[in-house]
């Protein structure tokens, strides 16, 4: 019988199998890119420029790169500061839109990289701001670099007339908003003007939207007549009134009188022809309150065209908390002797002689640049009593202009009086002046026009209308 064999073996590994095919192309792998990382200052100012610095992360910056914040921001004079870092000038209109703004460096966005913000934050403690009328404005500083030091409204709807609270970031004006100023949504301009400074040195622009104005028509005045009846209820109400001259030279004498006599002070705002802020051209606001009285009056020299102004009246203490009162408005008007400025040299000691005082005079004239204007008038029957006051009112397009009287007609820049010299107005860029003062000089027949010298004055070029009158 046969037999079977079983032999047990040892496991052995087989021989490598084929290759299989390779995988797919994998996603490449990211890099590092060139980008914005920030800027410095990120604060950028509404109507001002500032010198800026962009960083970048692996950069190669040449200075030919093109910087765009978007509309309203002008980026000029790019220079390389290193292969990470970029310096350019920057403008930002004073209209521009405010907010976070992007920088875009030849495509590479930087998101948010810098905040466009007003000069100020303005907003309405009291009144209306409607067209004429009388508001207390409060501004605050939102400039990073700056702070307030004698700021005063220039441009925009309002004129300030008085301070009630001043501090190094914080003020608030009695301001009156001009007569014609346009409807709607409006943007105001304070400047900084520092002591003895007639330009300002820094301008505050508040969001272009700010200041919402609404219309009032102005009452009419006619020449020589009375408007009674008239009445505000409250402190910061008012009305306002215009009133056109028929043509002829003559001294408008402009006048409101409270119902209820010198308890009552009315205030008054005058402005030009044009009615907006840069015709401004006197307040008749006291500067002390013990001199208050119930009659207020203006003087105005109208030429040979037809002439126009508005004025706003309201209470002049406007922080009372009285309940109005009643007041007439009237004018009056005196013919006038109109006197050309003659052609020769009239300063130091040759002043242009006037003739004899016997009505009011209006003087034209220009300063381009001398020293001095001089004039001499000669005090005449019934002029001659003691004591007399004369009255002079000037209406110029100088920024600095200054006019008074001097004792000696012979040495005019010598005995010329500066204590009681006509100055600016507090705003000093606006267009066209009125500013009024009196003087009881009965001896004095000379009187002298220049130009201020002060910290910021401009080259005094410009005409000048001066009226003179006897008040007293």
């Amino acid at each position: 019988m046969g037999s079977l064999a079983v032999v047990a073996c040892g496991a052995v590994d087989g021989a490598p199998g084929t290759q299989g095919e390779q995988g797919a192309q994998g996603p490449p792998g990211v890099g590092l890119q060139p980008s914005i990382a920030t800027i410095l200052p990120r604060t950028l100012v509404l109507g001002h420029d500032v010198d800026i610095v962009v960083l970048g992360s692996l950069t190669a910056f040449t200075g030919k790169e093109t910087l765009d914040f978007g509309a309203g921001i002008k980026v000029t004079n790019v220079t390389p500061i290193s292969a990470s870092a970029l310096g350019a000038h920057v403008h930002v209109e004073k209209n521009a839109t405010t907010g976070p703004r992007d920088l875009n460096v030849d495509g590479k966005l930087a998101a948010k990289v810098a905040n466009v913000v007003p000069g100020i934050d303005l907003s309405v403690m009291s009144g209306v701001p409607v067209q004429g009328g009388v508001v207390e404005l409060r501004a605050v500083d939102l400039d990073p670099a700056q702070f307030f030091n004698q700021p005063h409204f220039l441009g925009g709807p309002a004129i300030d007339i008085g301070t009630t609270t001043q501090g190094v970031t914080e003020v608030r004006y009695v301001s009156v908003v001009a007569p014609l100023t346009p409807l709607g949504p409006a943007q105001a301009d304070l400047g900084n003007f520092g002591a003895g400074n007639l330009l300002p040195l820094y301008d505050f622009f508040s969001q272009p939207t700010q200041l919402n104005v609404t219309a009032r028509a102005p009452t009419p005045l006619m020449v020589g007549a009375t408007l009674s009846g008239q009445s505000v209820a409250k402190p910061y109400d008012s009305d306002l009134y215009s009133l056109a001259t028929d043509g002829t030279a003559q001294v408008v004498t402009i006048t409101a009188t409270a119902d209820n006599g010198s308890s009552i002070y009315p205030f008054a705002t005058v402005f030009g022809a044009t009615g907006l802020a840069d015709s401004y051209l006197t307040n008749t606001l006291p500067a002390y309150v013990y001199y208050l009285s119930g009659t207020n009056s203006f003087t105005v020299p109208a030429l040979a065209m037809p002439d126009s102004f508005y004025f706003s009246v309201a209470d002049a203490k406007l922080r009372g908390a009285g309940s109005g009162f009643g007041f007439k408005v009237s004018s009056t008007t005196l013919p006038a002797t109109v006197v050309a400025e003659q052609n020769t040299p009239h300063g130091q000691s040759a002043p242009q002689p006037l003739g004899n005082f016997t009505n009011p005079m209006i003087i034209t004239g220009t300063l381009t640049g001398e020293d001095l204007d001089g004039y001499v008038f000669t005090v005449v029957p019934p002029y001659l009593s003691y004591p007399k006051t004369y009255e002079i009112t000037v209406r110029s397009d100088i920024d600095n202009i200054e006019v008074g009287f001097a004792l000696d007609p012979t040495a005019l820049a010598t005995s010329y009086l500066a204590g009681v010299t006509i100055t600016p107005a507090a705003a000093p860029t606006i267009q066209k002046r009125l500013v009024s003062s009196q003087y009881a000089y009965p001896y004095s027949k000379a009187f002298v026009v220049r130009a201020g010298a002060a910290t910021g004055a401009r080259t005094p070029v410009g005409s000048y209308t001066i009226a003179i009158r006897v008040a007293g």
